[in-house]
């Protein structure tokens, strides 16, 4: 178990959380059975990182007791992209899920972390960062890379999640505005639209 604390490029005024795991939930994504490898959080201006480097019950319980302690420390509800993935993964790790709130400002097909920060980028509201995600995105390779003990490269992406969904949580309204038109009531893309 690693815990790894990062000076960050810029501030968020919310806390943020993104959270890796080990094995492959597609394609019924069942939360329950995730297997959280690393929980990375955005507080303030820096990054905290737990980094878990086996399954082993000793190394895990330490892991969960670290991870809870950080928790008890922050002030106001944490955000997350996806508020059902870090939900299920806490209730794995913890037997409970503090409360969250969603940065995803709408849903529907082709929504993503990445679609998102590139129509930031596109727009002009947000530079793009002069560091490279190693996975490209890819959260879906975290489980092989972990198994192969990359763990650095997991770490990476990780940073590069917490630092995109921060930029996304700071523009949330203006996507909220340029994307109004295509939603629906329930906050979904309509069906049969294409993402600009």
């Amino acid at each position: 178990m690693k815990v790894v604390k990062t000076p960050a490029m810029m501030g968020t005024r919310h806390p943020i959380v993104d959270i890796e795991i080990s094995n492959n939930l597609d394609p019924h994504w069942d939360y329950s059975l995730a297997k959280p490898c690393l929980v990375g959080f955005f507080v303030d201006e820096e990054l905290t990182q737990f980094l878990l480097m086996s399954h082993n019950e000793k190394k895990t319980k330490d892991f969960v007791k670290k991870i809870q302690d950080f928790l008890s420390t922050i002030d106001g509800r944490p955000h997350a992209f996806n508020t059902k993935m870090e939900t299920g993964c806490f209730k794995v790790l913890l037997g409970y899920s503090p409360k969250l709130h969603e940065i995803k400002p709408f849903n529907g097909k082709g929504v993503s972390k990445e679609y998102l920060f590139s129509y930031l980028v596109k727009k002009g509201a947000v530079s793009n960062f002069p560091f490279r995600d190693p996975l490209n995105g890819h959260s879906e390779l975290c489980p092989e890379l972990w198994r192969k003990g990359h763990f650095e490269e997991v770490r990476q992406h990780n940073v590069c999640c917490l630092t995109k969904e921060s930029k996304i949580l700071e523009h949330r309204e203006l996507l909220l505005n340029d994307f109004q038109h295509l939603l629906k009531e329930d906050g979904w893309i309509q069906e049969g639209v294409e993402l600009p």
